[in-house]
């Protein structure tokens, strides 16, 4: 009976009352919305956890799968192209043929053919290797890029930004401005000394160079040599990376080799002293390529002009 009855001591009036025990007969409702108390919150903490461990998973795919920054020696060559917000422009060469592709293309020639037949749908495979490269390149650097064949562009519009050049000047004419400013010249196949070699005519050498490179004569192509120069553009404050070789395998390997930081440190060690993390100094570099198929089998830098010169018309690197 949860009722008791007392009669104090010293009086004669019954006193009622619950008994002690009844407050344990209400402990396991109590124990139990406890119970149910405590395992809310343990759930909840289980929850919590397994959302911070999601997050914390995610967290390290993301970091594990994202590319790896670029090194210092790429990013200081490339930087005068980062650092403006504006997308520079590759322009890749584009020659003008005549002809069909059944009966044979041959160079448009000024004077002699009508412009009007003019075919300006080709371009070499060494160009599109390297617009592959420049790409890949721009995406590790987390900045856009345009990109437009030689024939397309308005240069009244582009000339005004930072440009990178892919190809002959022969099949690029507004680079001729840029070009004249150049000590190393191409040397058609054409031309004497040694027709049928193609290669580059150096007009200032330093000790160790030579005042002539020469590729091999062809076919086959087995060798080539390619123009590397970085130097100020067409406008001022903007720069200009031009990347061409004798023949179009030369272009593409020319992307290759300023896509490849083991051989930016190798050009930068000839044009600077101190570490990667500065800029570049405006250059002009040869580099001697070796051909299979086509292929790029080994590349050697041959000779570099620091053109500091070529400052004086523009203005302090970013």
């Amino acid at each position: 009976d949860p009722i008791a009855v007392r009669i104090p001591k010293g009086t004669y009036t019954a006193a009622f009352g619950l008994r002690a025990q009844s407050a344990v007969i209400d402990s396991p409702g109590l124990a139990a919305g406890g119970l149910r108390d405590r395992t809310g919150v343990r759930h909840r903490t289980l929850a919590v956890a397994a959302f911070a461990a999601a997050i914390l998973a995610s967290a390290g795919t993301w970091l594990a799968l994202r590319p790896s920054p670029p090194p210092e020696s790429l990013t200081a060559l490339w930087r005068p192209f980062t650092s403006s917000p504006e997308a520079p422009l590759v322009v890749f060469s584009n020659a003008a043929f005549v002809g069909s592709p059944r009966d044979g293309l041959r160079y448009f020639r000024q004077g002699a053919d009508d412009p009007s037949a003019i075919i300006e749908s080709y371009t070499g495979v060494g160009e599109v290797t390297a617009v592959r490269e420049l790409v890949g390149l721009f995406g590790s650097l987390r900045h856009p890029i345009r990109v437009k064949r030689a024939r397309l562009v308005m240069w009244d519009e582009d000339r005004d930004g930072n440009l990178v050049f892919l190809g002959s000047p022969a099949e690029n004419a507004e680079i001729q401005v840029l070009y004249k400013l150049l000590e190393f010249r191409f040397k058609s196949r054409d031309w004497e000394p040694e027709i049928g070699r193609p290669g580059f005519t150096n007009s200032k050498p330093r000790p160790g160079e030579q005042p002539l490179y020469l590729a091999k004569r062809y076919p086959p192509i087995v060798d080539d040599y390619a123009l590397v120069a970085l130097i100020p553009g067409l406008a001022p404050g903007r720069w200009a990376m031009m990347l061409a070789g004798c023949t179009t395998f030369g272009t593409g390997a020319a992307a290759e080799f300023v896509c490849r930081a083991h051989r930016v440190d190798e050009l930068r060690r000839q044009l600077v002293e101190e570490k990667p993390a500065g800029p570049m100094p405006p250059f002009e570099a040869l580099i001697h390529i070796q051909l299979h198929k086509g292929a790029v089998t080994e590349m050697k830098l041959v000779a570099v002009h620091r053109r500091d010169d070529l400052l004086q018309a523009a203005p302090a690197r970013p």
